[in-house]
């Protein structure tokens, strides 16, 4: 769901990731992103977290035009499973089907995180997010999120924001924390 140029932005990103640690895709729909990046670094370790039942429900951060509970399904884990298999392509080295809270995060445990890709759309996932994998984030860490200054997604900054004031720039629809050392 992600455009061509957009890939090349996840791509260059985690180019830029240090090699210690794994990358976190939170938020992947039909798995198009955890394909290219196994692709092109086949020797990283991929961790992938979604609901597989479209985004969580918005709150009042995320603006009155947000995207409701449930939109942009990917139809199940099972579809994306098969969206691998139909490509033939390996599977992410994790898979975590959950909604994305502070406290379901806690299942994955303490890690070393050398990026976090987050396709989230609301403000409480991506919060949770990045209260979570920040403090496991090694030194010059990589932190991308997509939907980055949308009227749809209002929440995605703001919760970015609210975390790491003034830590972001804009590329091309995502937003790069630009702060970690």
């Amino acid at each position: 769901m992600i455009e061509p140029q957009g890939i090349q932005v996840l791509l260059d990103t985690v180019k830029m990731a240090p090699k210690e640690g794994i990358i976190v895709i939170a938020g992947t729909a039909h798995g198009g992103d955890a394909m290219a990046i196994m692709k092109k670094f086949p020797d990283r370790y991929l961790v992938v977290v979604d609901s597989f039942q479209g985004v969580a429900a918005p709150v009042k951060k995320d603006g009155p035009n947000a995207p409701k509970k449930g939109a942009h399904n990917a139809h199940g884990l099972d579809r994306y499973k098969a969206n691998f298999k139909d490509l033939k392509r390996p599977l992410p080295h994790e898979i975590f089907k959950m909604w994305i809270t502070k406290k379901n995060l806690k299942i994955i445990g303490k890690r070393k995180v050398a990026m976090l890709f987050m396709d989230l759309d609301h403000y409480t996932p991506v919060k949770a997010c990045l209260k979570t994998f920040m403090p496991m984030m090694v030194p010059d860490g990589q932190i991308l999120t997509h939907d980055w200054k949308f009227i749809l997604t209002q929440g995605v900054e703001k919760a970015c924001e609210e975390i790491a004031p003034g830590c972001w720039e804009t590329i091309r629809g995502f937003g790069r924390y630009k702060g970690h050392k």
